[in-house]
């Protein structure tokens, strides 16, 4: 859990996924994995190294380049247990993520153990999406989502039911839409919607109840069905269940086999879809195999990761109550644009607006700005539709800070607001703030750095930092442009007394701490390293660019400030 929260970890978050997905076993599997972070940053030295030359300067750049192409590390396969993969990510829950490569470099092994768990490269493809997707969405509600002291188990269960039940939702009809048309999917969510039963019904009930529903057929046979299946292995689905007495009565077993899919236990997949595969033969045209997966794994994913929640912390209070909310709430108004005829966007409404920022101010011809300017309209109505509900939440915690939202640093590039931004965090509004953790120590850090005494400053920076991850939302990125800043600041005072050993040994873990999370979460862009040529580059550079302006901003300012211009008491 965050420090001085509740709320879990990007690292937690990641584990509650996986154990939901249920891949641990004593199995060893091969993977195949690029190289990682740190092995490309040691090649890339030792080629530099190799061709530093007695007067400090490099050797010619083809030399350079032949070094880096010759020590640049290749994709290795490598034999590891399923538990020690597990094992990792149980490491990252407790300690959560450093930095994005971390997160990044487990990725291979995940995907490897989804596609040998479910066996299946339609389903397998499936859950490596929405897993990404998830992580992506909680990633995005933590940029977006300030939270008050001690709430962060209520924004959690705002999370999973307000938003994350959404996106494995929009995955699930992303990635099966060649298989179903529209109208088949407004059947699909409508059967979520508590009319397949009883509206406190977990998801997998709710499914089997109305599959069974739609083909008309009673638990009891399916039962009857399962039963004569051993006996008859060579028959075919239609066969079986055309062999079937015609008899029409419950029994306790057949009640159960209903009943043990509406309880908090975790449920494997290969028993999920051999209880509900065979009513793929009776049922409507519409029902086809693909679309029944796709209920089938919807349901299987939410189930289970709900139930990860409700283990790791019970006061969640996610129940069959709360799930039965969940599924209440899913109606077809709620995907209504189905009906309109535009096109699930799985993708986060803020990556969506970050691409469309990079199309309007490139004004490449190729593309009809008029359209992208007319669709960026239509993505920013929705995403204040999606703050405004965040807002409204009693767990918000609403600062009188003139930020927005996380992207107003790159839609605000040219810095016009930057200086109402730095003058209202001067002025003595925070004071109204001071019971909450982070906020105290970034004010107090700010007052100690303002009256001359940058030792203490460092140590009030290095709390706030500390307790405002996960809990600070769009705020963190002045929290981090202001650490930033006094980092830059102290570097330029110990250089020029030739004394950056000091920099290094007491202020330079802060800097690449609070950057590292910044990147983490998502507030600045990630950079990518090309495995051949081992050069990073940044997926938005406009983006860093105008972070990097404001940082310079405030660090000239800090430098030029006097103890008499504090205004926070």
């Amino acid at each position: 859990m965050a420090k001085n929260n509740n709320i879990p970890t990007l690292g937690l978050f990641n584990k509650i996924i996986l154990d939901g997905l249920g891949l641990w076993d004593s199995s060893e599997i091969e993977f195949e994995v690029p190289a990682t972070e740190k092995e490309r940053q040691a090649a890339l030295k030792k080629a530099f190294d190799e061709n530093l030359l007695e007067n400090g300067c490099y050797g010619p750049r083809e030399s350079v380049t032949k070094s880096i192409e010759e020590y640049a590390p290749k994709s290795q396969v490598l034999p590891r247990k399923s538990r020690t993969v597990q094992s990792f990510v149980t490491h990252f829950s407790k300690s959560d993520f450093y930095n994005h490569h971390e997160l990044d470099e487990l990725d291979p092994y995940i995907n490897v153990l989804i596609e040998e768990r479910f066996n299946d490269d339609e389903i397998s493809q499936y859950v490596v999406q929405t897993r990404k997707l998830l992580i992506e969405h909680y990633k995005e509600f933590l940029r977006e989502a300030s939270i008050c002291e001690n709430s962060g188990n209520e924004a959690f269960g705002y999370f999973l039911s307000h938003i994350a039940v959404d996106s494995i939702m929009k995955s699930s009809f992303s990635f099966f839409k060649e298989s179903i048309s529209s109208d088949d999917f407004n059947y699909f969510v409508s059967s979520f919607s508590g009319s397949g039963g009883n509206v406190n019904d977990w998801p997998l009930k709710a499914c089997l109840t109305e599959l069974l529903k739609e083909a008309d057929v009673s638990a009891y046979k399916l039962d009857q069905f399962h039963n004569s299946r051993i006996n008859s292995p060579n028959k075919s689905d239609m066969e079986v269940w055309a062999s079937l007495s015609s008899k029409v009565d419950v029994s306790k077993k057949s009640k159960q086999i209903v009943e043990r899919f509406n309880k908090n236990n975790k449920m494997k997949w290969h028993k999920v879809l051999n209880q509900f595969s065979p009513l793929t033969a009776i049922l409507s045209a519409s029902n086809n195999p693909s679309t029944v997966k796709m209920k089938c794994i919807t349901a299987f994913f939410i189930h289970n990761v709900a139930r990860e929640c409700e283990k790791i912390s019970p006061d969640k209070g996610i129940t069959s109550e709360l799930m039965g909310k969940i599924y209440s709430r899913i109606t077809i108004q709620k995907l209504s644009f189905l009906n309109e005829g535009r096109s699930i966007k799985r993708e986060t409404l803020s990556y969506q607006l970050e691409k469309l920022y990079i199309l309007t101010n490139a004004g490449d011809e190729r593309f009809d700005q008029g359209a992208i300017e007319d669709y960026l309209l239509s993505v920013e109505i929705e995403y204040k539709k999606y703050l405004s509900e965040i807002k409204s939440q009693n767990f918000y915690l609403d600062l009188p800070l003139p930020i927005v939202f996380s992207e107003f640093w790159f839609i605000n590039k040219d810095g016009s607001q930057y200086a109402e931004i730095r003058n209202t965090i001067l002025s003595n509004v925070a004071s109204d703030f001071q019971d909450v953790a982070w906020v105290k120590s970034w004010c107090l850090a700010r007052k100690m750095l303002l009256s001359g005494d940058r030792e203490s400053a460092l140590q009030y920076f290095k709390s706030a930092l500390v307790e405002a991850k996960y809990v600070s939302g769009p705020y963190f990125l002045l929290l981090y442009v202001d650490i930033c800043a006094f980092c830059k600041m102290q570097y330029r005072s110990f250089s020029e007394k030739n004394e950056v050993a000091i920099f290094d040994r007491f202020y330079e873990e802060l800097g690449n701490s609070a950057a590292k999370y910044c990147t983490l979460i998502g507030y600045s862009p990630t950079s990518k390293r090309n495995p051949e040529t081992l050069m990073p580059s940044s997926e938005n550079g406009a983006k860093n660019l105008g972070i990097v302006k404001y940082i310079d901003i405030t660090s000239k300012y800090m430098s030029e400030i006097s103890p008499e211009n504090i205004c926070i008491d």
